[in-house]
């Protein structure tokens, strides 16, 4: 039988390391603030509490290499008590450049 990949093993986007303030709101919720832990041009894992299910869809919206990142995505995967993983679903050129620059430039 075959394992199931675990998510570092599935991503193809360099990641780094990246604390930031994100503002995030699923729907029947309000708006809340936490933090960032990580990022890619894929998508980011957001420090929560909130147990929200595989799958939900959020509007985020957080500042990367000096640009505002206003996105759709997609709740992946979830950690109990510690965040959730979530991938970028329209993410424009300008906030892809944006976002990539920062990564080539903190991987120096």
């Amino acid at each position: 039988m075959t394992q199931p990949k675990l998510a570092e093993e599935r991503r193809t986007a360099k990641r780094i390391s990246f604390r930031t303030e994100i503002e995030w709101v699923g729907p029947d919720m309000p708006v809340l603030k936490t933090r960032t832990q990580n990022l890619s041009a894929g998508g980011t894992f957001i420090e929560a509490i909130t147990n929200l299910p595989v799958g939900t869809v959020l509007r985020l919206k957080f500042y990367a290499g000096g640009q505002a990142v206003r996105v759709t995505g997609q709740v992946c995967y979830r950690l109990p008590q510690r965040g959730i993983g979530v991938r970028f679903l329209d993410l424009s050129p300008e906030q892809h450049s944006a976002i990539e620059g920062l990564i080539q430039e903190r991987s120096k």
